[in-house]
Order: structure tokens, then C-alpha cells, then sequence
């Protein structure tokens, strides 16, 4: 989770940083949308976590507020809540996400 707040991470956002390709071209590699993967495509629309997410959102009862945030909105309000529920879930998922992206690369 701090690594993903202090952008110490190997997403494309950041990975593509230090190769110096352009923003817009640092795409997700699981998404054939051509997205950018940055922190809230990894944390709330990545096709490769949506298992995960779905139950996330819906243990932390923010399935109903999903559909009615921003993205922008919905990432801002998770990574900065204090409730220690949603910090340790959240904790978790980054965790399992960052694990799950590493086996399947």
C-alpha cells in the first residue's frame, strides 16, 4: 500500500517514467482497451483484479456509492479514509493485486 501511495511501483505510469515514454502510451498490459496503467485504473477498473474488487467494494459496503462517484472521487476517498477496516482491506487487495499482477506477467 505505500509503495502504491509514495509511487514506488511497477506500473506502466511508473516503470514508463524512467524509459521516458509518454503518459498516454504507458498502457496496462491485462486491459485491451488501451488504458493507462495508472494507480486507479490498477485499484478500481483493471480487468485482472475485477474478482477481487467486486468483493472488496462490496465488504466495505461501497458498491452502492461505485456507481455514483467519480473514479477519480471513488480512488481519492478510499486511499485517504482513516477507518482502519477500510485501511486493512485495502492493504489486502493492493497486496493480493500487486501478487496476482507479478505471477500472471
Amino acid at each position: 500500500m505505500t509503495k502504491l501511495r509514495i509511487r514506488d511501483h511497477p506500473l506502466q505510469i511508473e516503470v514508463g517514467r524512467y524509459s521516458r515514454t509518454p503518459p498516454n502510451d504507458r498502457i496496462c498490459t491485462f486491459c485491451n482497451n488501451h488504458y493507462v496503467e495508472d494507480e486507479v485504473h490498477f485499484v478500481l477498473d483493471c480487468k485482472l483484479y475485477a474478482d477481487m474488487r467486486k468483493s472488496l467494494l462490496t465488504s466495505l459496503q461501497l458498491d452502492q456509492k461505485y456507481v455514483r462517484l467519480t473514479r477519480k472521487d471513488l480512488f481519492t476517498h478510499v486511499m485517504s479514509s482513516k477507518n482502519s477496516n477500510v485501511i486493512e482491506q485495502l492493504c489486502k487487495y493492493v497486496s493480493a493485486c500487486f501478487k496476482k499482477r507479478e505471477e500472471t506477467l
